[in-house]
Parts: C-alpha cells; sequence; structure tokens
C-alpha cells in the first residue's frame, strides 16, 4: 500500500526530488503506473476514488405510524462500488445492520412498508469500494401525536367506568 500511495503522490507532484533513489523495480513500476494513467485518462475513461453519493436523496423524514417510508442511497455506480450496507441507529443508541448486498431488492434503496414506533432513528446507507467508504444519514421521526390522543381517550374512558363503578358500589 506504501509502494502505491508512493506512486501516486509522485505522480501528482512530478517535479518533487526525493531525499533518496527509487530503487530500479520501483522506478520501472511508477513508469508504467504514469503511462497507464496518461493512457486511461486520455482515452476519456473515468478515474474514481472513494464512492460518491449524493445526499439530496437522504433526506429526515417525519411520518405517522403505518405510513410507507423509501429512503433512496443514490450511489454513483460507473465507479466499483462493492457493497452498500444499510444501518438503523435506534433511539436507545443500538445500531443494527438491516440491509446487505446478499439481502433481495434493490441495494441502494431501503423501504419501510408500514412504519411503527420502533422504526424511529438514524438510518445510514454505506458504501465501500478498494479506495474507502462514504455514508449518508436521515433521521425517521414518527409522530406518535395522534397515538397518544387515542391513549388520553382511553385513560379518560377508563376512569369515568372506574369512578362509576365505585359510585354505585358505594350506593349499594
Amino acid at each position: 500500500m506504501k509502494c502505491v500511495l508512493l506512486v501516486i503522490y509522485l505522480h501528482l507532484a512530478p517535479n518533487l526530488s526525493l531525499p533518496f533513489d527509487l530503487p530500479k523495480p520501483l522506478d520501472r513500476f511508477y513508469d508504467e503506473v504514469v503511462r497507464f494513467y496518461k493512457r486511461v485518462k486520455h482515452e476519456g475513461v473515468k478515474t474514481c476514488g472513494l464512492p460518491q453519493i449524493e445526499a439530496s436523496h437522504m433526506s429526515n423524514l417525519t411520518v405517522k405510524p403505518g405510513e410507507k417510508v423509501v429512503f433512496n442511497c443514490k450511489v454513483d455506480l460507473s465507479c466499483m462500488v462493492s457493497t452498500i450496507r444499510w444501518y438503523h441507529e435506534m433511539e436507545n443508541g443500538t445500531e443494527v445492520l438491516i440491509k446487505t448486498p446478499s439481502d433481495p431488492g434493490i441495494p441502494y434503496v431501503h423501504e419501510i412498508r408500514s412504519v411503527a414506533t420502533t422504526d424511529q432513528g438514524m438510518y445510514t446507507c454505506v458504501a465501500r469500494n478498494v479506495v474507502g467508504r462514504a455514508h449518508a444519514a436521515a433521521y425517521l421521526a414518527v409522530d406518535r401525536g395522534s397515538m397518544l390522543n387515542l391513549d388520553v381517550r382511553l385513560v379518560l374512558v377508563l376512569l369515568v367506568a372506574n369512578i362509576s363503578f365505585a359510585f354505585r358500589s358505594g350506593l349499594s
């Protein structure tokens, strides 16, 4: 790895003078890499670095329970991306791997067909290739407002029923 980084560094700074001479095999290797890089660049072939993810496709969402949610991790697949994995960080801080390349479906899309309150948290897609990794994240908030109203009404009904029962029991 050090050898490759040195070659790349020397190519980016060709006028750099090193405090040492390159060994002959490495010198020939460097020349070969430079020739290959120039040929690829001349032919218009795209050279790749880290995976590129378009962050605009991953945005924070607030939904009600039962709604459908789709996270799209728009990865530039023209560069070799070896894996795309999805993680869910829950409210308690636990992070879980939820989708791997071997799972069915489109690797760069994560879909929740019917959101539950336990789905709330941070969703992160991580794209990796031989050069490194990139990630994009979005927070999913589940609006529990309608559920809270239902719970309050249920408590009130139970409270009234208990008072009514206690009142009737007291009259007997």
